[in-house]
């Protein structure tokens, strides 16, 4: 687990017994169209961006707390000053992040080469980036993975979503040189 992930639980465990909310997550989980896991839907779809698309059955509820008049709230571990730049808000799209990913990827996209599996990879993120950009996908999975929570609990306070700017950007060489695409946030105002 990541360092930003356990400290991030621990503020929200601390913040549930001081305010008395409740710590009850809910994750998205975005299934998209192809065969196998994601990255090798990828490939059963002949690495094109046009037909990598969200089902039905996706799930977008997204909160990690529950207020006690059972408000649900994003938590982030930061004061409210310290966020007036993009910053990260989730990674539901599709990733490269284990040493596991990484051998599929140098045995499946680079026929056992990892620089030209990381080349195909790449290619496929930007390209579907701007495929999901263009047909308005991107901004329908805003809209989607916000509507369930009312905003964000900082460590200064809380920020209603109508105050938070979300944008998608593609992040270059992201993790071993692998791109990824990520929701960023941003409290529009200062409070």
């Amino acid at each position: 687990m990541q360092v930003r992930s356990l400290t991030g639980a621990l503020f929200e465990k601390e913040l549930c017994e001081k305010m008395g909310y409740t710590s009850d997550a809910k994750k998205p989980k975005i299934n998209w169209v192809g065969k196998g896991s994601n990255l090798r839907k990828i490939k059963s779809l002949g690495f094109d961006a046009s037909l990598f698309r969200p089902l039905p059955t996706s799930t977008f509820q997204k909160w990690d707390i529950v207020t006690g008049d059972g408000r649900k709230r994003e938590v982030k571990k930061y004061r409210i000053s310290e966020v007036s730049n993009w910053t990260l808000y989730s990674e539901p799209i599709v990733k490269v992040c284990t040493r596991s990913d990484l051998e599929l990827i140098r045995r499946e996209y680079g026929n056992g080469d990892i620089e030209l599996g990381k080349q195909v990879y790449n290619k496929f993120i930007n390209d579907l980036f701007e495929s999901l950009k263009s047909d308005g996908t991107l901004d329908y999975l805003i809209e989607q993975l916000t509507s369930t929570s009312e905003g964000i609990e900082f460590i200064d306070g809380f920020v209603d979503k109508s105050k938070i700017q979300f944008k998608w950007d593609v992040k270059k060489s992201f993790w071993q040189g692998f791109d990824r695409i990520m929701l960023e946030f941003k409290v529009k105002i200062q409070i």
